[in-house]
């Protein structure tokens, strides 16, 4: 066998460039504040839209794949363990501001297609 094929397909997941949710978080919370807007025009696995949720961000992900918009959909829907973010907060104890940046209350869960239900009213307020 040539290559860790079968390590690749257990630790991947269900897509083949899915983001680590610390590195993901980092880049959150340095460039964003609670409330502020997240893109991913390329959802991919729907990572960034599961650490935007979690920190508060309004987000929309746009992904053309089915069967990945179904399994982000899914990770919205149901916040598990592997996806918490709760985990990574003792790292950031000493960031200046870190209430402004990282809300902790619980996040409702909206069953839309990757929006959530912020900006759901916005647009049809609008």
């Amino acid at each position: 066998m040539c290559g860790n094929t079968r390590r690749e397909s257990i630790t991947r997941g269900f897509h083949k460039q899915q983001s680590p949710i610390a590195l993901l978080l980092r880049i959150m919370l340095s460039s964003s504040n609670i409330g502020d807007l997240v893109f991913d025009p390329f959802a991919g696995t729907g990572t960034t839209l599961v650490v935007a949720k979690q920190l508060s961000r309004r987000y929309i992900g746009v992904e053309i794949d089915p069967k990945n918009d179904e399994e982000i959909n899914k990770r919205l829907e149901t916040l598990r363990n592997s996806d918490s973010i709760e985990k990574h907060r003792r790292d950031y104890l000493f960031t200046e501001n870190l209430n402004k940046l990282w809300s902790s209350k619980n996040i409702e869960i909206d069953k839309g297609l990757l929006f959530d239900k912020t900006l759901n009213e916005e647009k049809k307020s609008t």
